[in-house]
């Protein structure tokens, strides 16, 4: 074309259709120019070329008459429905040129039932909508393929704006943490960070996922296409190192937090078990799960969420949900608190947060045993609301087995205790025994003046040890322990029956402390870590506690961390039993149930 239009700016005589390209292809066949409309009862809507001549009839055949009682022939590929020979709802299956229809069941589809669910509710994906085959053969069609269906159409109309959609809350969910972006001219208001950032986030309401605007086999975002996997994402912690600003360009990471971003804690649906879904696709042909590959990336994983991860050696997982809702901004403080408990952090910032000049009220501690701004009812309620049954159960069961818990720890640490991360589990445990399975303090170390020295181990150990104890001694008789001690626990392998071993703890000194107080019970934190973490499922406290207990019961023992300045490996030891059920819990009677005790006291009186 580009030589016949030279042809003709020069004023010369257009040169034979037939001979153009003939130099650069001689062995291709020849492929003339149908120009568009009938002509001589053959024709293409649009024009084009026909690449299929050896097979006559194809692409340039007028639709064939009905026959008797019967629907008409299918006709030209790319006419309008209710053209002539095509049937209304538009072209139908086994259409010459067009590709066959697609099994319900195919590779990437959920099939069957999913695993816990009564009756299955994932629904299938969406498929692409099947026209001419004209003008996919062209540069402008391929461009018009790579680009993806157009994501700013729903039930056939435009959609009028990008803002995130309320849902009905689901019936089961999934606590996780996201991370948002503020900004100086909207105070109080929460963007995501990159895909759809322009757009408020609402607190306190469930609000659907959509998939963002595609650019090509990925997702727009405001610092460039990103892997396509539509849902909210969050995280399992408030961790995202690799996220974040640098402190010098000469740095390839992130090491800085910036100060227009928060973190919040989420909520994500629970009700369908996406996450086996998500496995399944990852699973090659070997049986092994390739965690980048076990994702869903043809639709929103509606009504529940899936754990992935970009690689096996990424910190945490994230959740990636079809619906979300933001329950509160955390302060700084608290992300620490958070993964301080599991063994990791998020990056630094290079001052101090503050959330009342990002427009976010500053939270107060509130009275009468709340669980700081979460007050509203007692702490068993709160941990009811937020751990359901199985949580309250625990908390029970820790009442019940320790006295005065609740004067050795503030609200708002047991609830942490008790809510949140699955992954996790409570133990009753003499603090005397505590350094039984973490190390012992080294006293030779503490009561340091050497800066060099503290600074290696930390500025508690510039106080000698019995100082140390008594200062959380006064603490204790204030008002309690912010914080629960915890042992973190690991293992080579899962399902081998090898020895767990403890790895990390925090709380020897408040063991010390609540021992030589007369302490005989303490709550302890058992927080797994990797091996013992990940391959284990947790949709559910009551899930994942099975599968520890039983991955646990494998061995029976675990081996304490070495001791002493040498590391000296030390007898194995039994751990205390794990929280699995609890206390004798009665549950608030249900809205029915009070109805049902009126109507009884009715009728007695009555009588």
């Amino acid at each position: 074309m580009d030589e016949m239009l030279a042809h003709t700016t020069l004023g010369k005589k257009a040169p034979n259709v037939r001979n153009i390209g003939a130099d650069e292809a001689p062995d291709m066949k020849v492929k003339q120019y149908i120009p568009p409309g009938p002509s001589n009862g053959l024709g293409l809507p649009a024009g084009g070329v026909d690449f299929q001549p050896e097979m006559p009839g194809q692409q340039l055949s007028q639709a064939a008459p009905a026959g008797p009682g019967g629907p008409a022939m299918p006709g030209m590929p790319g006419m309008p429905p209710g053209s002539p020979g095509m049937p209304p709802g538009g072209p139908g299956p086994g259409m010459p040129g067009m590709p066959p229809p697609l099994p319900r069941n195919q590779p990437g589809m959920p099939t069957g039932k999913p695993a816990g669910l009564e009756p299955p509710n994932i629904p299938p994906p969406k498929q692409k909508p099947t026209g001419s085959n004209i003008l996919s053969m062209t540069p402008q069609g391929q461009a018009l393929a790579a680009l993806g269906p157009m994501r700013k159409m729903a039930d056939g109309g435009p959609v009028a704006s990008r803002a995130f959609q309320e849902v009905e809350a689901p019936k089961k969910t999934t606590k996780a943490y996201k991370l948002f972006r503020t900004h100086p001219k909207h105070p109080g208001k929460l963007f995501p960070l990159f895909v759809d950032a322009n757009e408020p986030v609402e607190q306190g309401k469930w609000l659907a996922a959509q998939a963002g605007e595609s650019a090509g086999e990925k997702v727009k975002s405001k610092i460039g296409p990103l892997a396509y996997r539509p849902g909210w994402h969050g995280g399992d912690l408030p961790i995202a190192t690799h996220i974040g600003s640098k402190s010098t360009s000469r740095l390839k990471k992130p090491d800085i937090r910036p100060d227009n971003h928060v973190w919040a804690e989420v909520e994500m649906p629970n009700d369908v078990d996406w996450h086996s879904e998500a496995q399944r696709r990852g699973t090659n042909a070997q049986g092994r799960v390739v965690p980048v590959k076990a994702h869903i990336t043809d639709q929103v994983p509606t009504g529940g969420h899936y754990r992935y991860k970009t690689n096996p050696n990424m910190t945490g997982n994230w959740l990636i949900g079809g619906s979300m809702k933001v329950n509160r901004v955390l302060p700084d403080k608290e992300v620490a608190a958070i993964n301080k408990a599991a063994g990791v952090a998020d990056l630094p910032r290079q001052q101090p947060q503050d959330l009342g000049k990002l427009g976010f009220g500053v939270v107060k501690k509130a009275s009468g045993g709340g669980v700081g701004h979460m007050a509203g009812g007692s702490l068993r309620d709160k941990i009811l609301q937020d751990a359901g049954v199985y949580g309250a159960r625990r908390f029970e069961r820790a009442l019940d087995e320790i006295p005065n818990l609740q004067q050795m720890y503030s609200a708002n640490a047991l609830h942490s205790a008790f809510t949140g991360d699955n992954a996790k589990a409570i133990m009753t445990m003499d603090p005397a025994h505590f350094e039984n399975y973490a190390a012992p303090i080294i006293e030779s170390l503490t009561g340091h003046k050497d800066p060099t020295v503290i600074k290696h181990l930390g500025e508690k150990f510039a106080v000698p040890t019995s100082e140390h104890i008594k200062h959380l001694a006064t603490i204790l008789r204030k008002g309690g322990f912010d914080d629960v001690p915890f042992l973190g626990l690991d293992k080579e392998e899962v399902g081998l029956p090898l020895m767990p071993f403890i790895k990390g703890h925090e709380g020897r000194h408040r063991s010390r402390a609540l021992t030589q107080t007369g302490v005989t019970k303490n709550l302890v934190r058992l927080l797994p870590r990797a091996e013992l973490r990940e391959p284990l499922p947790r949709r559910s406290q009551e899930e994942y506690i099975a599968a520890l207990k039983a991955e646990l019961d494998k061995n029976g023992l675990v081996r304490p961390e070495p001791a002493g300045m040498r590391q000296e490996r030390r007898e194995p030891v039994r751990l205390p039993d794990i929280y699995r059920g609890g206390g004798g819990v009665t549950l608030p009677p249900s809205t029915e149930q009070m109805r049902q005790a009126l109507s009884a006291r009715r009728s007695n009186s009555k009588a």
